[in-house]
């Protein structure tokens, strides 16, 4: 789907779930607050992306990424600017307090136990910092990149190595 079809398209199936509309309702047939609870949304899956990426270092991928800027903007067009502003800066101190919250949670983890070094938030469950963590199991699970060739046992993997292929 192009940038021109998604902002011009109608709802989506999870639009309209969302907001009890039919699935294929032009957007400027809609009222004013179903277009401010879509742009909200749209604004939260942003701010949920970068969460979850700046403190658990984790991508949630880009699907849907470019159709969410796409409808934010035909929602900004129809809303017109001073509500749509209005919509985005309640999503955004929603967020800046989520944010504020995790930070400080951050802070009050305990220092690694091992390294001293500070814990973040996917380290809470564990006494060690990612780093120290990742270490461990290493020394744990040792393994030099390859199968163990000597006991013949290295179908982890099919066809990791030239023994599965049939002679």
């Amino acid at each position: 789907m192009t940038m021109s079809e998604a902002e011009n398209c109608g709802l989506t199936e999870r639009e309209a779930k969302l907001v009890g509309h039919p699935a294929g309702t032009a957007l400027p047939d809609l009222p004013a607050t179903v277009l401010r609870l879509l742009a909200t949304d749209y604004r939260d899956d942003q701010f949920e992306r970068d969460y979850f990426a700046h403190y658990h270092g984790a991508s949630m991928g880009w699907s849907g990424v470019m159709f969410g800027i796409a409808r934010l903007n035909a929602l900004c067009r129809l809303m017109g600017e001073q509500e749509f502003d209005a919509a985005m800066a309640e999503v955004r101190a929603k967020w800046l307090r989520i944010c504020v919250a995790a930070d400080a949670k951050e802070r009050a983890l305990a220092p690694c136990t091992r390294c001293g070094r500070s814990r973040r938030l996917p380290d809470e469950k564990s006494e060690l910092c990612g780093d120290c963590a990742s270490e461990q199991w290493e020394r744990e699970h040792p393994s030099d990149g390859r199968a163990d060739l000597r006991s013949g046992d290295d179908d982890t993997f099919p066809f990791d190595d030239d023994d599965d292929i049939p002679a």
